[in-house]
């Protein structure tokens, strides 16, 4: 899915007409490591059928270990936007490839993204996606791609009115 200028132009324009003027994005650093795997168990919450039954009993420490490192590592980044300095909501992307059979083509891999359910509809998600646009931007990347259920009609629909749109389908079975 290409961030192409049209699209950046409109993410802009969608972020500074639907924002509240107390919203605001940065980078993410190792102080917002617990609030980030918080908003990470409250997105699987919300995604596994089961709901916390489905949960590892560690699963909290775990998000904890796993957020720390992936905000070490710099072919990574976590962003995060704040109303009074609580953390409303994040995105991970991270710099994927494709085939080592093709020329050398990075792309944007977003991999997690979660706006807290009394922020969404305000255009929290527009923004993190415009700093992970800039993001990329600055690291050569034209490309973002993500995956998102098909069963999540809002989240297909947000991802939608971004400028994303469907080029693959995932295919899943059980293996017993």
């Amino acid at each position: 899915m290409r961030a192409s200028s049209q699209s950046r132009s409109r993410l802009s324009g969608v972020a500074r007409q639907a924002s509240a003027p107390r919203l605001a994005v940065r980078r993410a650093t190792l102080r917002d490591a617990e609030e980030i795997a918080e908003l990470r168990i409250a997105l699987l919450l919300e995604e596994v059928e089961a709901r916390a039954a489905a949960l590892r009993p560690d699963a909290r420490a775990r998000a904890l270990e796993l957020t720390r490192g992936q905000l070490a590592d710099p072919s990574q980044a976590f962003f995060v936007a704040t109303v009074a300095q609580r953390i409303v909501g994040m995105l991970r992307c991270s710099v994927a490839r494709s085939s080592p059979l093709l020329r050398s083509h990075s792309y944007c891999l977003v991999t997690t993204a979660y706006v807290r359910s009394e922020f969404r509809r305000r255009g929290v998600l527009s923004r993190l996606v415009q700093a992970v646009v800039a993001w990329c931007s600055e690291r050569g990347l034209d490309e973002l791609r993500l995956q998102c259920k098909l069963d999540n009609e809002i989240g297909l629909a947000a991802w939608k009115a971004l400028g994303f749109r469907e080029v693959a389908l995932v295919l899943s079975r059980s293996a017993t």
